[in-house]
């Protein structure tokens, strides 16, 4: 989970940071955050993993997806 974890963290945080200069960034970052931490989840899909492990991990980065667009969503809105 920390390899998926670490890179989104990092990356809302320079989202965070670009935003300070320019705010259209939040709305970048949503949406290259979001297809990220989506990407992986094709990998479980198409291995022939059993069904918990793919539900286990395509869950996990679903989540993940959810909270950092989420997060720069709130952010957006209390600028």
């Amino acid at each position: 989970m920390g390899a998926s974890v670490v890179p989104l963290v990092v990356g809302t945080g320079a989202a965070f940071l670009m935003a300070l200069w320019k705010p259209v960034f939040l709305r970048i970052a949503q949406f290259v955050g979001g297809g990220l931490a989506l990407l992986p989840t094709a990998g479980p899909l198409s291995s022939g993993a059993d069904g918990g492990t793919v539900a286990a991990l395509s869950l996990m980065h679903i989540t993940l997806a959810v909270a950092v667009v989420t997060t720069l969503q709130l952010h957006r809105r209390h600028r």
